[in-house]
């Protein structure tokens, strides 16, 4: 073989492996471009994916406080209260038009009042007070009107209702020598509001308490 023929078969041979190096190289540009791709594509998929995650995650933690700030009345009174003070209540006793020794033992009254869940819409309130042995119980229902001796020994019947629009507690109470009363159960700032009125001379007295620790 010449040398003519000996460097021919060399360029041959270089212009194939650069050939090879040009068709490797663009198989593997080409490819790394529908890799890139397929990544950027499922990283934007990645990325819608976890913010309507976070979204969903965003407002049922809002919904979760939303309930936790607005958590019914039934379930806040639970508990004991200790009495802070009161406004009115000598005023109201007087025109209950109670006995001379009911009217006594009322205006002196203080007293821790504690609300337990008998069964579903069945409560009982239990009163304190400091000089009595025994402590006084009263019902407190919200599926059917119920029947019970007063305060003042008058048996009386009480309609409650749990109010949505203000997260209060309102009884009506009929029966009392003093006329139809109502008594509002409110709770603001942690303090729980005690609101009594004799309707027919719109006469109202409030007492206030403080969870007991």
């Amino acid at each position: 073989m010449s040398d003519l023929e000996s460097q021919s078969g060399k360029d041959r041979q270089k212009n194939r492996i650069k050939f090879l190096k040009f068709a490797i190289v663009s198989i593997v540009a080409f490819s790394a471009g529908c890799f890139l791709g397929s990544v950027t594509s499922m990283s934007n998929s990645e990325v819608q994916r976890s913010f309507d995650v976070f979204e969903s995650t965003t407002n049922r933690d809002s919904s979760s406080d939303e309930k936790r700030e607005t958590a019914s009345i039934k379930e806040e009174i639970l508990g004991r209260w200790e009495q802070k003070s009161t406004v009115g209540v000598s005023e109201y006793i007087d025109a209950e038009n109670g006995s001379m020794f009911y009217k006594m033992f009322a205006k002196k009254m203080e007293a821790d009042v504690e609300y337990e869940l008998l069964e579903p819409d069945v409560f009982k309130s239990t009163f304190y007070v400091s000089w009595m042995s025994i402590p006084l119980e009263y019902p407190l229902r919200f599926d059917e009107p119920y029947e019970y001796k007063s305060p003042n020994g008058e048996w009386v019947t009480s309609k409650a209702q749990y109010r949505n629009e203000f997260n209060d507690i309102f009884v009506n109470t009929q029966g009392g020598s003093e006329g139809p009363t109502t008594t509002r159960i409110e709770i603001i700032n942690d303090e729980m509001i005690l609101t009594s009125t004799i309707v027919n001379q719109n006469i109202s007295c409030k007492r206030f308490y403080r969870r007991k620790a």
